[in-house]
């Protein structure tokens, strides 16, 4: 719980039960807030196509987003973007077998079900998987002629090993193919979850518009 709650791998102080609390409320309120507004675009905006809707989405999105700063900005409670993703899944799957399940087909009812159980288990994959961690070595230092990983990783031509491996700026691991640190998921995406990361882009789009269709009807 306390990964989810950080976000991040950066080294920092262990959380108290009391703000891991807080930053679960936090997080759970702003996945409410968000799906509450997104769910009245089609109520007050009833002639819109699912299309149009997106950008209002997104823009949903960025208020919630912005709703989060003020919150740790004025209140001090920090939200999760781990929490707030896997509140979401959640949340939306919770309201499709509740609300808008009997409504739909048995062929769509089992897609459904079967794209929200797999981000599930992606979210727990990306999280609980090696990106693609480089264990620091001094031999490789010695080999290199550099006093430390930074400026070998950065003159990488000396040793060839280390040409795909860059040190994260933000939890300062250093990483195999790195791309990015996805604070949405609280991890670096290298060369080891590369894949799965695009798996996971491509089945929240795919369930984020199947959830959407079916709920307009």
């Amino acid at each position: 719980m306390s990964r989810l709650a950080s976000g991040l791998q950066r080294p920092r102080r262990s959380l108290s039960p009391c703000e891991v609390l807080w930053c679960a409320l936090a997080s759970c309120g702003l996945v409410l807030f968000s799906q509450l507004a997104v769910a009245m675009v089609p109520r007050l905006f009833p002639s819109l196509y699912l299309l149009a809707m997106l950008p209002i989405a997104g823009l949903v999105l960025l208020a919630a987003i912005v709703l989060g700063r003020l919150w740790r900005r004025f209140i001090g409670v920090t939200a999760s973007a781990p929490l707030f993703v896997l509140f979401n899944i959640l949340l939306s799957w919770g309201v499709y077998i509740f609300v808008i399940r009997r409504k739909t087909s048995s062929l769509l009812d089992m897609l459904i079900n079967a794209e929200c159980a797999l981000l599930l288990w992606g979210f727990y994959r990306i999280l609980s998987c090696d990106p693609g961690i480089f264990a620091c070595d001094s031999s490789y230092l010695a080999e290199a002629g550099c006093k430390d990983f930074v400026e070998a990783i950065y003159t990488s031509e000396r040793l060839p090993m280390l040409s795909r491996v860059r040190q994260c700026t933000w939890c300062k691991a250093n990483i195999r193919g790195y791309d990015h640190h996805c604070p949405a998921f609280g991890t670096c995406i290298g060369q080891k979850n590369h894949r799965l990361f695009m798996a996971l882009l491509t089945g929240f789009v795919v369930a984020e518009s199947t959830y959407t269709m079916c709920s307009t009807k």
